[in-house]
C-alpha cells in the first residue's frame, strides 16, 4: 500500500515532507515544522509552547515569535535564532519559505514552502483564525496555487464561535463585583486586555506579574493594551476592576467570593471548574465553518488535516473534489 504522505497528484508526488514522532519533517530543506520537542533545525509558526519547544538548535520564525519565546525560555529559546518578516522569502536547502500572517496571535504565521526544483507548493496553516483579532495582524491568503495544505482543525466540530466583543459585554453587565479573568498568559491575556481597553476603557485592569513580559512585547509591536498595572492588593480598591491571571493560579481563588470569575476560552469544557461564574467566549482558532471558508479560498489540490477533529471537514473536501486525509 502506498504511503499516504507521498500520494499521486496530477502526475506529481508530494514526497518531500513526512510525519515523524517529532512532527512534520521537510526532507529537502532539512528542517522540522513546529516540532513536539527540541530539534537541531525548525521553522516555527508561533510562540505557544506546543509549537515552539525549548532547547532548540536553529529556529526560523517571525521576530515577534522569537521575542515571545525568549521572554518565556530565556537562553533556552534556541542556540541560533533567525528572524524573518512576513512576505520576505528565505531558503533552506531546495525550499523557499515565506511566512504569511495567520491571525492566531502576535507573530503567528502560515508557512508557505516552495520546492524550487520540483515546482511544488505546500502551505502549513499553523494555528489560524479568520475572524478579526485586533491584537495581531489578520490572516492573509497566499496568492499562488497550493498543491498540499496541511491544515489544523482544532474546532472542526464547532460550527461557529460566539462574538467575543458581545461575550465580554455580557460579562461586564452580569455583575458589579471585581472580575477575575482567567486567560493563558501568552496571546489570550493580551487579547483580553485589548478588548477591555476598547470596550471598557475606564475599568481598572490589573495583571499577574507573570503575564507582564508578554504584554510589553505586544505593545512594542504596536498593539494597544490600554492602562494596566501589576496586581497589588493595596491598589485594588473597592468597586469593579479586572484582574487577569493564568489558569495555573485559578485554584487559589476557588473559595474567594470577592470576585466574579470567568475563563477566556473557546472551549465549553471550562465549565468543569465549579467555582467559575461564567465564560468569556474567545477563540483564537477558526471554527468549522471558518475552516471551510479557508479551504474555499485556498483551493488546494490535497489536504492533510491535523490537530483536532477532521471528520466533517474530510467529507466536505470530498464533496468539493479535494483529496483529504487525517494525519
Amino acid at each position: 500500500m502506498p504511503s499516504p504522505f507521498s500520494v499521486s497528484m496530477n502526475s506529481s508526488r508530494i514526497n518531500w515532507i513526512r510525519t515523524t514522532e517529532i512532527g512534520f519533517y521537510c526532507e529537502d530543506g532539512g528542517f522540522y515544522i513546529d516540532p513536539r520537542r527540541s530539534t537541531r533545525c525548525a521553522v516555527i509558526s508561533h510562540a505557544h509552547a506546543d509549537h515552539y519547544p525549548k532547547f532548540m538548535g536553529k529556529v526560523f520564525a517571525h521576530p515577534a515569535t522569537i521575542d515571545l519565546a525568549t521572554a518565556r525560555y530565556k537562553n533556552s529559546a534556541g542556540k541560533v535564532k533567525s528572524a524573518h518578516e512576513y512576505y520576505q522569502p528565505f531558503h533552506l536547502g531546495a525550499i523557499e519559505i515565506t511566512l504569511i500572517p495567520a491571525g492566531h496571535m502576535l507573530g503567528s504565521s502560515q508557512i508557505l514552502m516552495y520546492h524550487t526544483i520540483l515546482k511544488q507548493r505546500i502551505l502549513y496553516s499553523g494555528d489560524f483564525a479568520l475572524k478579526s483579532n485586533p491584537s495581531c495582524l489578520p490572516l492573509s491568503y497566499p496568492d499562488v496555487p497550493i498543491d498540499l495544505l496541511i491544515c489544523e482543525c482544532t474546532f472542526g466540530l464547532k460550527s461557529q464561535h460566539l462574538d467575543p466583543d458581545k461575550s465580554l459585554q455580557k460579562v461586564l453587565a452580569a455583575t458589579s463585583l471585581p472580575l477575575l479573568m482567567v486567560a493563558y498568559p501568552m496571546g489570550k491575556a493580551q487579547r483580553v486586555s485589548e478588548m477591555l481597553h476598547r470596550l471598557a476603557p475606564d475599568l481598572p485592569v490589573f495583571v499577574e506579574r507573570t503575564i507582564l513580559p508578554y504584554h510589553k512585547i505586544y505593545e512594542s509591536y504596536g498593539t494597544p493594551l490600554g492602562s494596566y498595572q501589576a496586581y497589588q492588593r493595596k491598589l485594588a480598591k473597592s468597586g469593579q476592576f479586572a484582574y487577569l491571571i493564568p489558569p495555573r493560579s485559578l485554584s487559589g481563588f476557588s473559595r474567594d467570593i470577592k470576585y466574579y470569575k470567568v475563563f477566556a476560552s473557546g472551549w465549553n469544557k471550562v465549565n468543569k471548574f465549579f467555582y467559575l461564574q461564567g465564560q468569556l467566549d474567545i477563540s483564537d482558532h477558526s471554527s468549522g465553518d471558518e475552516i471551510r471558508t479557508y479551504l474555499d479560498h485556498i483551493k488546494p489540490r490535497q489536504v492533510w488535516f491535523w490537530h483536532g477533529y477532521p471528520e466533517e471537514l474530510i467529507q466536505y473536501c470530498k464533496e468539493s473534489g479535494i483529496e483529504a486525509t487525517a494525519v
